[in-house]
């Protein structure tokens, strides 16, 4: 979905961007609304997940159950990423 509609944007660019950047050690992103991770231009690409809704993916059902809001930590130490997801629960 994300890395297939960059083609339309000029991913070649971004592409030769982040290779000419050994410094950058992933691509962080958020509001597509659905938790996700890939690769691309050689990085890892994190998505984070919605923080009011979630979307369907294609196979998904359209009765399935809202897995509701989440949030993705990323965590930067000793030259390594980590990231966490955690779903996000009201507190009242």
């Amino acid at each position: 979905m994300l890395i297939a509609h960059l083609s339309d944007v000029g991913a070649w660019r971004l592409a030769a961007l982040l290779e000419s950047r050994p410094n950058v050690v992933a691509v962080c992103c958020g509001h597509i609304h659905s938790a996700a991770v890939g690769a691309f231009a050689g990085k890892p690409v994190l998505a984070a997940p919605g923080v009011e809704s979630t979307m369907l993916l294609p196979w998904e059902p359209p009765d399935r159950p809202d897995p509701g809001p989440a949030l993705a930590f990323h965590l930067f130490e000793d030259g390594r990423l980590t990231t966490h997801y955690r779903a996000a629960v009201s507190a009242g």
